[in-house]
C-alpha cells in the first residue's frame, strides 16, 4: 500500500462528518474540519487559478466538512495523488429531516445554505453529488470509500480503507440531535 496523501471527506453535512472527523482524528492523523475560513480561503484560490487548492490552509492529513471541497473532488484528486476520498452518505429521508432541524436551530451556519431550497432541489444536487463521485471513482476502489456512519458502518470499514488497525473502542457518534435518534 502507498503511503496516504490526503484524507477528504465529500459527504454532506448531517451524514456522520463530525463522527468521521473525531475517528480520523483517533486514528493518528491531524485534521481541519470546517467551513469559514477554509472555504474562504479555498474560494478565493480557485478563483484566481492558484494550484494547489489547499495553499494557504493550516496544513493537516484530513479536511472535512468544507463544501468547496466536496465539490472539486476530481481537482483534489489530480493536485493531491494518493489521496484517499471519504464519501459519508445516509437516506434522503433522514438527512433531510437532519438538515431540517439544524435549519431550525439557526445555530449552525449551514442552514443558510439550505433556507429556500425546495426539497426536491436538495435531492436533485445530493443524488448528482454522489453520482457523479461514485462515476470518477468507479475504476478505483482502493481510492473512494462510501461509508453510512449513520446507518451503523465504522471502524470495520475505515480501518482497512486506512490501512490502520481497528480500535478496541466505540466508533464515535457525535453531534446526534433527536432528530438523528431512531426509535
Amino acid at each position: 500500500m502507498s503511503e496516504i496523501n490526503n484524507i477528504f471527506g465529500i459527504g454532506f453535512f448531517k451524514t456522520g462528518t463530525v463522527s468521521l472527523w473525531r475517528a480520523i482524528e483517533y486514528l493518528g492523523f491531524t485534521v481541519q474540519h470546517g467551513m469559514v475560513p477554509q472555504g474562504e480561503q479555498i474560494r478565493i484560490n480557485l478563483a484566481n487559478f492558484v494550484s494547489p487548492c489547499l495553499h494557504g490552509l493550516p496544513e493537516a492529513d484530513a479536511y472535512m466538512d468544507i463544501d468547496e471541497l466536496r465539490n472539486h473532488f476530481d481537482l483534489l484528486d489530480r493536485e493531491y495523488p494518493n489521496s484517499k476520498f471519504i464519501l459519508t452518505t445516509r437516506p434522503f429521508e433522514d438527512w433531510l429531516a437532519s438538515v431540517q432541524a439544524q435549519k431550525r436551530k439557526r445555530r449552525s451556519p449551514y442552514y443558510h445554505a439550505f433556507e429556500y431550497q425546495d426539497p426536491l432541489l436538495l435531492k436533485w444536487h445530493r443524488t448528482a453529488h454522489h453520482n457523479a463521485v461514485r462515476e470518477y471513482f468507479a475504476d478505483r476502489p482502493d481510492d473512494m470509500l462510501e461509508l453510512k456512519i449513520c446507518e451503523g458502518e465504522g471502524w470495520e470499514k475505515l480501518c482497512p480503507f486506512l490501512g490502520k488497525p481497528i480500535p478496541n473502542i466505540p466508533f464515535p457518534h457525535e453531534n446526534k440531535s433527536p432528530e438523528d435518534l431512531k426509535p
